[in-house]
C-alpha cells in the first residue's frame, strides 16, 4: 500500500481520471479493509491535500474535490474508502461557491450508499446552502434561496424519522427562507409541517396515554384511546389488539380482531361486519388521509364478501349498494381505482 503513489507515478496523479488510476483503484477496492482504506487515501491523495491546504487560493481546492469525488464513484463498493474520498471531496469543495455543487454531490453519494451519513450529509449540505444564501445578492440570492429550502426539505425527511420536533423546526426555517424569496413551494411546506406537527401531537398523546395504561391496566377509557389512534389515525390495526382485551365497546371487541386478520381470511360475515364497522368510523370530520385510509380498508372487505358471495341474489345486491357508498367517497380521496365493485344485474 505504501507503494501505491510511485506505482502510478506523478504523471498519473496530475489525472486522477486516467486509466490506469481508475484501475489500479478498482483493484485495491477489491479487498480494502478500513486500515487499507486510509492507507490507499493517504498513499494516492495525502500529499495533494497537504499542497492544497497549503494555499490561500481555493481553486487547486475545488479541483481536487472534482477528482476525489470522481475516484469515490469508482469506490462505492468499499463503503471506508468512500467515506473517506466523499468526506474530503465535500470538505474541499465547500470551500468556494464553485466547488458547491461538487460538495453536495459528494454527501449525496455518500448518503446513498453509506445509510448511516444520511443525515449528516443532509445537515452538511444544508449548512453549505446557508452559506451561500447569506452570502448572495439580488436574483442570485433568490436561487440560493431556492438551493438552501429544498436541502432543509430533504433534512426533515430524515429527521422525520427520528425525531418530529427537530423535522418541525428545519422546516419552519425553509418556509421562512420561501416566503422572503417568494418561492412557490409555500403551501407544500405549510401542509408539510401540519403534517409534522399533527405527528408530533400524535406522538406525544400516544405516550401520556401509554403511561396511563401503564399505571392501570383496567383503563378502558384510556384503552379505547389507544385504540381509536392506532386504527383511526394510524392505520395500524394490529398494534391497537394490544388493547382489546380491556375495551368495553362490544363493537370494538368484535370487529377490532377482524381488522387486523389478513383479508383474504375472511369469511363473508367477517367481511360484511368488518366493512360496516370501518364505514362508521369514517366520519366526516375526519382529516382526508385518515377517512380515506378506512374507506379504502372498508371496500377490501366489501370486495372480500363479493368474493366469497358469487349468487346474484338481494344479499348481493345490498352489498354491492353498501359498497357504492364508501367508494364514491373514497374516489374522492384516491382511495378507489373504480366506482363500483360487483357487476348490476
Amino acid at each position: 500500500m505504501a507503494h501505491v503513489h510511485s506505482v502510478l507515478g506523478n504523471r498519473s496523479m496530475s489525472n486522477l481520471k486516467h486509466p490506469l488510476f481508475i484501475l489500479i483503484l478498482a483493484l485495491f477496492c477489491s479487498y480494502a479493509g478500513a486500515q487499507d482504506a486510509q492507507q490507499i487515501f493517504d498513499s494516492l491523495f495525502g500529499q495533494r491535500i497537504r499542497s492544497v491546504n497549503a494555499t490561500r487560493d481555493t481553486s487547486d481546492d475545488v479541483q481536487l474535490a472534482s477528482q476525489l469525488l470522481d475516484a469515490a464513484r469508482h469506490s462505492i463498493e468499499t463503503p471506508k474508502l468512500l467515506t473517506l474520498l466523499c468526506e474530503e471531496a465535500y470538505t474541499l469543495g465547500s470551500r468556494d461557491a464553485s466547488g458547491y455543487e461538487t460538495a453536495e454531490e459528494a454527501m449525496t453519494l455518500l448518503a446513498e450508499h453509506v445509510q448511516s451519513f444520511q443525515l449528516v450529509a443532509a445537515e452538511r449540505i444544508s449548512e453549505m446552502r446557508q452559506k451561500e444564501y447569506v452570502a448572495q445578492r439580488g436574483a442570485e440570492r433568490a436561487i440560493a434561496g431556492q438551493k438552501l429550502v429544498d436541502a432543509m426539505v430533504h433534512l426533515a425527511d430524515i429527521q422525520q424519522k427520528s425525531d418530529q420536533r427537530t423535522a418541525a423546526i428545519t422546516l419552519r426555517r425553509a418556509a421562512s427562507v420561501a416566503r422572503a424569496i417568494g418561492y412557490d413551494k409555500q403551501d407544500e411546506l405549510r401542509q408539510r409541517l401540519q403534517q409534522v406537527i399533527e405527528i408530533q401531537n400524535r406522538a406525544e398523546r400516544l405516550k401520556n396515554l401509554k403511561d396511563q395504561f401503564a399505571a392501570n391496566h383496567r383503563d378502558a377509557k384510556v384503552a379505547k384511546e389507544l385504540a381509536e389512534i392506532y386504527v383511526v389515525e394510524m392505520n395500524d390495526p394490529v398494534a391497537a389488539m394490544a388493547y382489546v382485551d380491556v375495551l368495553n365497546d362490544s363493537a370494538w371487541r368484535q370487529c377490532l380482531p377482524l381488522a387486523a386478520k389478513p383479508n383474504n381470511t375472511l369469511t363473508e360475515a367477517e367481511a360484511e361486519k368488518l366493512g360496516d364497522w370501518l364505514r362508521s368510523l369514517a366520519k366526516p370530520n375526519l382529516p382526508a388521509d385518515q377517512q380515506g385510509a378506512l374507506l379504502d380498508r372498508a371496500l377490501a372487505a366489501y370486495r372480500r364478501y363479493l368474493e366469497l358471495h358469487p349468487e346474484q341474489d338481494l344479499a348481493r345486491k345490498k352489498m354491492e349498494l353498501a359498497a357504492d357508498v364508501p367508494c364514491r367517497k373514497a374516489l374522492m380521496f384516491g382511495a378507489c381505482s373504480v366506482a363500483r365493485l360487483g357487476p348490476r344485474r
